[in-house]
């Protein structure tokens, strides 16, 4: 039931939903079984193959209510950032530049098991 003319547009397929989207299509899919998406399913052709059909007003309100998730509230990507504990501090340094209060999580220091055993014999010497 979908228009030719891209304009008046009034149902997408799933794939134009991923496309226009930029989510991945497990993600949209997850999104139509769970609910938060409404889709019909229509067959194809004669067959009793059945794809999904979004109402494009339907895909404009999931769209807006998924918002930024992963995403920090000022629209920055988050992520884990990796470092010597010197380039560690010179981030920190910069960060306090520009009066940024949250600061870093350190992340713990993993030790191989053959470090681990090595430091254990160097202790008991």
């Amino acid at each position: 039931m979908t228009k030719k003319n891209e304009s008046t547009k009034t149902v997408l397929t799933l794939k134009e939903v991923v496309e226009m989207s930029g989510l991945s299509p497990v993600y949209v899919r997850r999104a139509i079984l769970t609910g938060k998406l409404a889709s019909t399913k229509v067959p194809v052709g004669d067959t009793a193959v059945l794809r999904h059909e979004i109402a494009v007003a339907d895909f404009e309100a999931w769209r807006a209510g998924t918002g930024t998730r992963g995403r920090r509230s000022d629209g920055r990507a988050k992520y884990t950032l990796y470092g010597t504990p010197e380039e560690v501090a010179a981030i920190e340094e910069i960060l306090q530049a520009h009066e940024f209060t949250t600061p870093l999580k350190k992340a713990p220091v993993y030790k191989s098991k053959k470090a681990q055993v090595e430091a254990a014999v160097e202790v008991e010497q």
